[in-house]
Parts: structure tokens; sequence; C-alpha cells
């Protein structure tokens, strides 16, 4: 059930994240067409993680009604740091 996979979760587990943000940059464009504001957004936050080594701090929220790309993008920008996508 529901705790036992919580339990289960590394929690303390830190996977390495790549910082180039012009393949980041190429990433986005290629995979998405259009939304340049959002995947403004997005490089912008990427960059700021990249320079503040915090464990904790702000978290990129994805909103919007079905259909209009959330997935997708959150799997970009899994591919753009070299994490691995779970839904």
């Amino acid at each position: 059930g529901y705790i036992e996979w919580m339990v289960q979760v590394p929690w303390n587990a830190r996977s390495k994240v790549k910082k180039d943000l012009r393949q980041a940059q190429e990433i986005l464009d290629t995979d998405h067409y259009g939304l340049e504001r959002v995947k403004d957004r997005i490089l912008e936050y990427l960059a700021v993680q990249s320079r503040v080594n915090k464990i904790k701090g702000p978290i990129l929220c994805l909103v919007g009604p079905p259909g209009v790309g959330k997935t997708s993008l959150g799997q970009s920008i899994a591919k753009a740091t070299g994490r691995k996508y779970i839904r």
C-alpha cells in the first residue's frame, strides 16, 4: 500500500544533476515548440539551482489543465538534468 511505498522511498539519496544550461535549452527547444515564457522560467529556475548548493529550496510546480504539456515538460527537465523521470 501507500505507507509501504512511502517507507521504501530513498529520502536521503541524492542524484547528481547536470548543470549545462545550454544543453537544457536545446532539449527544451527541441522537445517543445513555442512556450517561450515557460521555457525561460524553467531555465531561470535551473540557473538558480546550479548556483545555490542547498538541499532545501524552492521547487518547480507545473500547473495547468490537461493536455497543455506539463508531463512532457517534466520529462524534458529530467532529460536536461540527467535525472530519471518518475510519474
